[in-house]
């Protein structure tokens, strides 16, 4: 279908390998203009939508879609 994957890897949301990629994502919604950004998990909604947000994404919908408890910090 053409559709673009790009991958934003983040091992944990802790450190400075997250800040980065969050600056990346941050940067790649902003040079493709995006108006939606949909979060579906844990992860992507502390993630995905902080990046969403400082991009100045008009519209970030974040929604918890995920069966298990939350991982602990262990």
């Amino acid at each position: 279908l053409g559709i673009e994957i790009v991958p934003f890897r983040v091992p944990n949301l802790r450190g400075r390998e997250a800040w980065q990629q969050g600056r990346r994502l941050r940067d790649f919604l902003r040079a493709r203009d995006v108006d939606i950004v949909h979060c579906h998990d844990c992860y992507t909604n502390v993630f995905g939508v902080a990046a969403a947000r400082a991009a100045g994404v008009p519209l970030v919908l974040a929604s918890r879609r995920w069966l298990h408890a939350l991982p602990s910090r262990g």
